[in-house]
């Protein structure tokens, strides 16, 4: 009986002091938000857009002057820069 009577006392449920927890101060953007994905993200966009300038023939041809070199050579620059716009769109 004693046994039990032992058994009992070690069962017995203490509860511990609830401690303060305090939330931790949220700090600003990291280095790697701020600065490393924004520079990130330009390098991979410009590569993109002179990828696809140098990639596809029609604009290639048409940055490089292949097909307005068959036009007259009396144009001015702006008007040549005009005919460049009005083939690509």
């Amino acid at each position: 009986m004693e046994e039990n009577k032992e058994k009992k006392d070690n069962n017995k449920f203490t509860f511990a002091k609830p401690s303060k927890i305090e939330p931790k101060e949220k700090k600003g953007p990291g280095f790697g938000k701020s600065v490393v994905l924004p520079f990130c993200s330009g390098i991979i966009g410009a590569a993109l857009v002179v990828g696809a300038c140098f990639g596809i023939p029609s604009i290639k041809s048409s940055i490089l002057g292949g097909s307005i070199s068959s036009s007259s050579g009396s144009q001015s620059v702006g008007t040549r820069e005009l005919s460049i716009f009005k083939q690509l769109f």
